[in-house]
C-alpha cells in the first residue's frame, strides 16, 4: 500500500538544527514510554576532548542527539536494534529530514498501526538525526574544516582517525551497541 497525502497537505519545509532538535523533544514529551532522547557527550563523556562546547549551532551549543524509539514497558535485553543515520555531513538535508519524519510516523501511528505496534513493541530503533550539528547547522559538509568521512580508522594511521565529534558519537554508539 502506499501512503497518499490528501490535495491540502502542507509543503514540507526543512528544519533548521534548532528546530529539529525541538521537533524531537516534541515527540518525547508527547509520546513518553515509546521514545527516548539522549546527547552523545553526556553518553560518552570521554569522547569530548576538553570543557565547555565544543562548537556554536546558530547560537547555542552544538551536542549530537542520539534517540532510541521502542516501547519501554515491553523491553528485552535481547531486543535486536535498528541503526538511522540522517547523515555525516552537515549539508545533507534530505536524511535527517526523513528519519524526523520516519519517527514522527511511527511514533503517531503507534496506537492505530498494527505493524508499526508490532515494530516498536520487537525492536529497539536508535536513530541519529544528524551526527554532524555544526555543519547542519551552518550547512557545510564539515565539521570544523574536517570532513566525518575521513575520520574513521580506514586505510590511515590511528593519530588522524576520530578527531570529530561526528565520527567519535558514530563510534562509541557502534561499540556500546
Amino acid at each position: 500500500p502506499f501512503l497518499c497525502l490528501p490535495v491540502e497537505a502542507e509543503r514540507y519545509r526543512y528544519k533548521d538544527w534548532s528546530q529539529m532538535m525541538g521537533y524531537f523533544h516534541g515527540l518525547s514529551a508527547k509520546h513518553p514510554g515509546l521514545i527516548e532522547l539522549y546527547v552523545a557527550e553526556e553518553m560518552y563523556p570521554h569522547m569530548r576532548k576538553g570543557a565547555g562546547s565544543w562548537a556554536d549551532c546558530g547560537g547555542k551549543p552544538c551536542y549530537i542527539m542520539l534517540v532510541r524509539m521502542t516501547n519501554e514497558s515491553s523491553l528485552q535485553p535481547s531486543r535486536p536494534e535498528l541503526f538511522f543515520s540522517g547523515a555525516l555531513h552537515g549539508n545533507e538535508r534530505l536524511g535527517p529530514a526523513t528519519v524526523a519524519e520516519m519517527a514522527g510516523f511511527l511514533l503517531e501511528n503507534y496506537a492505530t498501526d498494527p505493524e508499526v505496534r508490532w515494530l516498536l513493541d520487537t525492536r529497539s530503533i536508535w536513530l541519529a538525526p544528524t551526527t554532524n550539528p555544526y555543519g547542519y547547522a551552518h550547512n557545510t559538509r564539515e565539521e570544523q574544516r574536517m570532513d566525518p568521512n575521513r575520520d574513521f580508522p580506514y586505510l590511515q594511521r590511528p593519530e588522524m582517525c576520530m578527531r570529530t565529534m561526528t565520527a567519535r558519537a558514530v563510534n562509541e554508539l557502534y561499540r556500546e551497541r
